[in-house]
């Protein structure tokens, strides 16, 4: 599987994540700096960009991923959309350094085989990017250590050597959990100060950022 989860089954995003809240905060970045073209890394079922969509009719919305299914499903749903099929550490030679205006990629560097080179080819393919991350520790390995939960697979890792390989192709302009019952938003330096271990459930780590010229 080239270190990959096999994502070829019946659902790949539940239906009751399609409201949360941390898919609305891509909608708020793209608003308030005005993108046009997005690039998304392992789409899923599309959530944010219907939300995008309703509200910006032309934007020019592309996505990669790994999976044949996504890619065949996304063609017949969204023929609009520009699809590119290959691993994030292939990015760099299937994209233009900088092509888009911003990189979105959600539950994604979790589960590839170099999260180093995954983000920075994320970070290299537009001007401005979104990560969002779900599982993660403040200590450990960075090596993903995967463990089977029904159709999908879930990894923690060190999200300060994450953070480390953000702030080495990128410029970091706001971090903060976002809660996915209420919506609150807490700055991240405030959020671990004397913290070790695992988040708490329910709230997602959020970055976004431009990319070093």
């Amino acid at each position: 599987m080239n270190g990959y989860e096999k994502w070829d089954k019946k659902h790949v995003v539940h239906p009751k994540t399609h409201a949360y809240a941390f898919r609305k905060r891509l909608l708020e970045f793209v608003v308030q700096k005005g993108f046009r073209s997005i690039i998304e890394i392992g789409p899923g079922a599309l959530v944010e960009y219907k939300i995008i969509k309703q509200r910006f009719p032309e934007v020019k919305y592309i996505i990669a991923d790994v999976s044949d299914n996504i890619l065949s499903k996304t063609s017949k749903q969204h023929p609009d959309i520009r699809r590119i099929r290959c691993a994030i550490e292939e990015l760099e030679s299937k994209v233009d350094s900088k092509e888009f205006d911003i990189v979105y990629a959600s539950h994604v560097f979790e589960h590839t085989k170099n999260p180093q080179k995954a983000i920075k080819n994320a970070i290299n393919s537009a001007k401005h990017f979104q990560f969002v991350f779900f599982k993660w520790r403040f200590e450990g390995d960075l090596k993903p250590s995967y463990r089977r939960k029904k159709a999908y697979w879930s990894s923690m890792f060190n999200i300060y050597m994450i953070e480390k390989e953000i702030k080495r192709y990128g410029n970091i302009e706001r971090s903060f959990i976002c809660n996915n019952k209420t919506g609150e938003q807490t700055d991240f330096n405030k959020y671990r100060r004397g913290k070790t271990g695992q988040h708490r459930t329910g709230n997602y780590l959020i970055y976004q950022g431009s990319s070093k010229s």
